[in-house]
């Protein structure tokens, strides 16, 4: 049995940095320096091969890293406590987006406490599935749009320098696919502190990105990653960035570990140890013969510690701590003592916490207590209001969600206010679209591309030990309004105004960009037609079918 201490970071350090300098001389990591299953800790999230492509598990296996791959419902049930990384994989069908809205929380949960993401946003490939909710930290998606230029944005990157592996640069013209990205990011939802990675040539919108959340980070990208890496080999015209810069991609993720604190759930501390020796006959078992708590009243936590145990003379008796109601806030250098916190929501209900101790020689033991939950949460003093009526809300649309949000002590305003806040489509099944929203009143709602008759939106706001939640009423999201859009390019790539572009009975003309957009179309096949004075194309006309899953469409034509 293994016991992780709550600072393991230190004890992996020369893991992670025996990685690192492994990946960049080429060398298979298991085999050299023979850490066996400490280097192997990244969670593959992949139901389907992303069009057809095995990828992801060739690349990281000729890495010298070994793969656990689950389907993205089995994450929600999954321990994550032994992984660093963990990869979602590209163009997966509609049940895993499903199952993806449902696990969301504890994938941003898994990242917020120092885990590395990378998020595989690419999505409407071969497998036809599409993803209808934002990124951990909520990061939002631009519309869909299937590109087959990107450009780089940061020169600098290691995953563009190539430095991390074989010092190849990634360039411009490798970044030229039958598409290049399907996926792009809306800007103004990054973090502070995020880089742009690359582009798309077409819409300007970042299509690679990195940026920080909680303890952790996330690497999203709309690139088709895996069909790039098994179609362009570099014997065609197209680009091969995956092919040069797939295993930069992943081995940058493993860079990031030494920079976090690496992820534990906060609901166990202790000491790192696995119990590896046979048990001896004639050992005394190690025993934890009683446990002390006392609740404290100033600072809101249980002080727990181990009064009496017993262990074989010659043992070195050590201790770890967990709970699934609460978590764990200090110990004692000898984790003896503990401060605890009960889960909110668990006042005045049974809470259990689990003491375990290991001797050293082979044998573990715990003991179980049981204590009153204590949350030191209240309502005092917050006031939470969802201003919105939630008329003609229409799926795959941007909402603004207006509320008010603040705490007040004696009469005054105190600043600092901090909203969550969530979505339901049937009244029960919450998923949350934005996180550690200070002092604000608002927030733009990429609303999902499906109808519903009893959805809800909740905010929870919190300002230090004083918390309040509110829900709205039950409101309907409309169908999707829908509507074909694109872009009229010339030979060397460059936007062409005052094309005509026709599509049913609607018709408009091309702007000074060469974008056009044509809204208040039905469910249904359209072919889009494009024409222009004096001006040929390669090909003027593209079939499109609407539906409540492909509620728009992005067409680019090219003037010969």
């Amino acid at each position: 049995m293994r016991f992780r201490k709550n600072n393991v970071f230190k004890f992996n350090v020369f893991i992670i940095t025996a990685l690192i300098i492994v990946l960049l001389s080429g060398i298979r990591v298991c085999a050299e320096i023979g850490i066996g299953e400490d280097v192997n800790r990244v969670l593959l999230i992949e139901e389907n091969l992303p069009w057809k492509s095995n990828a992801n598990t060739e690349v990281l296996n000729s890495m010298g890293l070994s793969v656990t791959k689950i389907n993205m419902l089995d994450f929600s049930t999954i321990d994550l406590t032994p992984y660093y990384m963990v990869i979602v994989a590209n163009d997966q069908d509609l049940g895993f987006y499903e199952d993806y809205n449902t696990v969301k929380s504890k994938l941003a949960e898994y990242v917020e406490k120092g885990g590395i993401l990378l998020m595989g946003a690419c999505d409407s490939g071969w497998s036809k599935g599409t993803l209808t909710s934002g990124l951990p930290g909520e990061v939002q998606l631009a519309p869909l749009n299937y590109d087959n230029y990107n450009y780089i944005a940061d020169n600098t990157h290691p995953i563009v320098t190539g430095e991390l592996t074989d010092n190849v640069q990634l360039t411009d013209a490798d970044l030229y696919s039958n598409y290049c990205s399907h996926r792009e990011f809306l800007e103004s939802t990054l973090p502070e502190g995020s880089r742009v990675i690359l582009r798309s040539k077409t819409t300007n919108n970042p299509t690679l990105v990195e940026y920080p959340y909680g303890l952790g980070k996330v690497i999203a990208s709309g690139l088709t990653w895996e069909h790039s890496y098994v179609q362009h080999t570099g014997n065609s015209k197209y680009g091969t960035f995956a092919k040069k810069s797939m295993d930069d991609y992943f081995a940058y993720g493993i860079s990031l570990i030494s920079f976090s604190k690496g992820y534990e759930f906060k609901s166990s501390i202790g000491v790192e140890f696995e119990q590896t020796s046979r048990p001896s006959s004639g050992v005394k078992i190690p025993k934890i013969k009683e446990i002390y708590a006392e609740y404290n009243e100033e600072g809101n936590y249980y002080d727990i510690s181990i009064i009496d145990y017993t262990a074989d003379s010659k043992a070195e008796p050590f201790f770890f701590w967990e709970s699934y109601d609460g978590y764990f806030i200090g110990a004692s250098e000898d984790y003896k003592s503990v401060k605890f916190i009960s889960n909110p929501g668990k006042d005045g209900k049974m809470v259990k916490v689990t003491a375990y101790i290991g001797d050293n020689l082979g044998y573990t033991n715990n003991y179980i207590i049981e204590l009153e939950g204590k949350s030191p949460m209240s309502e005092e003093g917050m006031e939470v209001e969802i201003i919105n009526s939630f008329s003609n809300v229409k799926a795959g649309e941007i909402y603004e969600i207006e509320y008010s949000a603040k705490q007040s002590k004696d009469g005054k305003f105190v600043p600092g206010t901090s909203v969550d806040i969530y979505y339901t489509l049937n009244g029960e099944d919450w998923i949350q679209i934005a996180r550690g929203l200070l002092d604000k009143t608002s927030y733009k709602w990429l609303v999902p591309s499906v109808k519903s008759g009893f959805a809800k939106i909740k905010i929870v706001a919190q300002n230090g030990t004083k918390i309040k939640t509110v829900e709205s009423l039950p409101f309907e999201i409309l169908s999707p309004s829908y509507y074909v859009e694109g872009r009229v390019l010339d030979a060397n790539g460059f936007g062409v105004s005052g094309v005509r572009v026709k599509c049913g009975e609607t018709e408009t003309i091309t702007d000074n960009s060469g974008y056009y957009i044509i809204r208040g179309l039905e469910e249904g096949s359209y072919v889009i037609v494009v024409d222009g004075e004096n001006k040929s194309f390669v090909k003027n006309s593209a079939s499109v079918y609407l539906d409540g899953n492909n509620y728009c469409a992005y067409k680019i034509f090219r003037v010969k």
